[in-house]
């Protein structure tokens, strides 16, 4: 074959490559041929035929086309990862998106996805040999073209709206965010709770709490008029429960872990550094508020999450147990209980096995004399085609994978609940059914009416109140309304969800400024990173202190640090080192757990000489009550408080601190 001919035969053949995920990507879109999605293609093809024109215009040396080669390498995984985006999603890049892109989440995700990963392997070779083969072609070159086809890829990548994307992640990245400090948040306007800055201390037991999460199961499946006779059992429980029947879908609920956050801990999964995927809950996210578990343990509940999936993806585990479950149980946990190892599906799991393990966890707990919480989270209906359980009946109605996926678990939980029915312990027992998230696309989606409204599902059976609530609600409000319908008296509060059981409540808008301003609150606020620890009991011990005459006792104990005043002004105070790992530490803040005699106030002051005086100028001042309290405080930023003093209270007695953590950030 000539050489123009064969130079013409690979650059249609890497070109045509190219072509293919994008092709993809416009059978795979939900959405009508935007602007974004066009500009996409384009873009790409663009810079696919620049790839084509310049490769033959190489050197034809190794080191020539190394660099070209890889920069084709990075290209391809772009085009790559924005069909994975499609196929999961039917939309394209995207926060959720980035949520999941990690290591972790694709180790854990092999045994569903692995004919993803055939592809890419075999899609992406071609193309890598394609080039190759493009780059030995030489050809003549002209200067002034080189330069031509430069201008395109450049102009190219400015139009590409997943470049602005990434670009604005990277913005979050490095700290270019609209709010940088707790001043920027205007609390009126957007409605969220300052309250929840500061964590509760007190909770008193109510009922038992069954959750069941039915992965991507809203509201459509319910529907008669759409899907006759698919969940009969949802739709049985539904009219004899309470329902709540206008729950949206807010920014960070999408996927299950923001679900499952969101509905949780009263705030949805966002924050400032949104491209570090699943990875923010292998680290500190959200340590600091007072999550679903936190308020039921407090009040002395024995907790299990049973799950079919890992724990390891997109660290569900680490979430549950830094909020306090008791026993948290996935995949490998739970294969030692299933009579076959065998019987397990690309997730996990089959739900069949789940709830036949968890009938006898309920009976478990059932036995102690604790009240108990027992969440489960189910995955047969996980996107795109579903996994039905060996025992359940097909859906009748119409072939099809998710419908039946659906159909199943509807059974499932039919027979678990109608089991436990015959428990003792079930009717002092609220259960609740809820969707972690809206149906993402599936093999179902051409069967949805067009343009219908869907809306995530909340039941409760064995409430007090029956029937329907339509007020505009959203994940973040689960936590609250299930604290009061299972009668929980606390002293908690949650940044952007409300009981939605009181007149008062106001749903949180969704939008880009509010969810900058809960991406800043979860990041700084809610969260504090045991890397940026500055000073602890545990690590510094009470030689740090030093202390004021009304002091008469100072003694460290197996329950932390005991303090007897016998004035009614004591205090102690501590010089702070800035710690080696940051360079110019600030952000302080201070964590303390500390038992109060009585009713009284915590003075905190702080200085920035070593030396200097305290004034009332530089104080933070706490309310106590008798008891146990848990006390968030945060000093002014942009600066690192060499001195800090701490008044426990204006009342004589001993004050407990059971634990005594300051904080700080790396202002670089």
């Amino acid at each position: 074959m000539p050489t123009q001919a064969k130079r013409r035969s690979w650059q249609i053949v890497l070109v045509a490559l190219i072509a293919l995920p994008l092709l993809l990507v416009m059978l795979l879109t939900l959405q009508p041929l935007a602007f974004d999605l066009l500009a996409t293609i384009a873009t790409s093809l663009i810079i696919a035929l620049c790839f084509a024109y310049y490769l033959p215009r190489l050197k034809h040396t190794p080191a020539a086309l190394l660099l070209p080669l890889f920069l084709l390498w990075l290209f391809a995984n772009y085009l790559f990862a924005n069909f994975v985006s499609f196929y999961l999603q039917g939309t394209g890049l995207n926060q959720q998106f980035f949520f999941h892109f990690n290591f972790a989440s694709l180790t854990e995700t092999w045994g569903a996805y692995w004919p993803l990963t055939l592809f890419y392997t075999v899609w992406s070779g071609l193309l890598l040999i394609s080039g190759y083969q493009l780059g030995c072609q030489r050809t003549q070159h002209s200067q002034s073209r080189n330069h031509l086809a430069f201008a395109f890829v450049v102009l190219a990548l400015l139009i590409n709206p997943d470049v602005r994307l990434a670009s604005a992640f990277s913005a979050g990245m490095f700290g270019f965010n609209a709010v940088s400090s707790v001043d920027q948040i205007d609390w009126q306007r957007t409605g969220l709770n300052p309250e929840a800055l500061q964590r509760g201390s007190t909770a008193i037991a109510g009922k038992n709490l069954l959750v069941i999460y039915m992965e991507g199961v809203d509201s459509v499946y319910t529907d008669e008029s759409v899907f006759p006779g698919l969940t009969p059992n949802l739709n049985r429980f539904a009219a004899n429960g309470l329902t709540l029947t206008n729950m949206r879908q807010v920014s960070g609920s999408e996927w299950t872990v923001g679900g499952l956050i969101a509905t949780s801990c009263g705030t949805p999964l966002l924050q400032e550094t949104s491209i570090s995927g699943n990875t923010a809950l292998f680290s500190s996210l959200l340590n600091e508020t007072d999550c679903l578990g936190d308020i039921l343990a407090r009040a002395d509940y024995r907790q299990t999450f049973m799950g079919g999936a890992s724990l390891n993806f997109a660290g569900k585990g680490r979430f549950f147990k830094s909020h306090q479950f008791d026993r948290i149980l996935g995949r490998e946990e739970l294969l030692a209980q299933l009579p076959d190892p065998d019987y397990v599906n690309g997730w996990g799991l089959y739900d069949d096995s789940l709830f036949a393990i968890a009938l006898k966890e309920f009976d478990t707990l059932s036995a102690s004399a604790s009240p108990f919480n027992l969440t489960l989270l189910t995955v047969d209906t996980h996107h795109p085609n579903g996994e039905p359980s060996a025992s359940c009946p097909a859906y009748p109605t119409i072939d099809n994978s998710i419908l039946h996926s659906v159909h199943c678990t509807d059974y499932l939980i039919g027979n678990f609940i109608d089991s436990l029915e015959q428990h003792p312990a079930f009717a002092d027992t609220l259960v609740v059914l809820m969707s972690d998230h809206l149906a993402m696309r599936n093999n179902a989606f051409g069967l949805f009416p067009e343009g219908y409204e869907r809306k995530r599902l909340f039941i409760a059976l064995n409430s007090e109140i029956k029937g329907s609530i339509d007020t505009l609600a959203s994940p973040m409000d689960v936590a609250p309304t299930i604290l009061e319908l299972i009668g929980v008296q606390h002293d908690s509060q949650f940044l952007a969800g409300g009981n939605l059981l009181q007149d008062s409540h106001r749903a949180i808008s969704n939008t880009v400024a509010i969810n900058s301003e809960i991406s800043y609150i979860n990041s700084n606020l809610l969260t504090a990173n045991p890397e940026t620890e500055v000073f602890s009991i545990e690590k510094n011990g009470i030689a740090a202190f030093s202390l004021d005459n009304s002091i008469a006792g100072f003694s460290s104990e197996d329950n932390g640090l005991r303090v007897t005043a016998d004035g009614l002004d004591p205090y102690f105070s501590l010089l702070l080192l800035p710690p080696e790992t940051l360079r110019q530490p600030e952000n302080q803040s201070v964590h303390i757990t500390v038992y109060s005699p009585e009713p009284t106030t915590m003075e905190i002051y702080y200085a920035e000489d070593p030396r200097g005086e305290f004034t009332e100028a530089q104080k933070t001042t706490i309310n106590l009550e008798t008891g146990l309290n848990q006390v968030w405080a945060a000093l002014p930023e942009d600066r690192f408080y060499r001195r800090i003093r701490i008044d426990p209270g204006q009342v004589p007695g001993d004050y407990v601190f059971e634990s005594l953590v300051i904080m700080a950030s790396d202002g670089v």
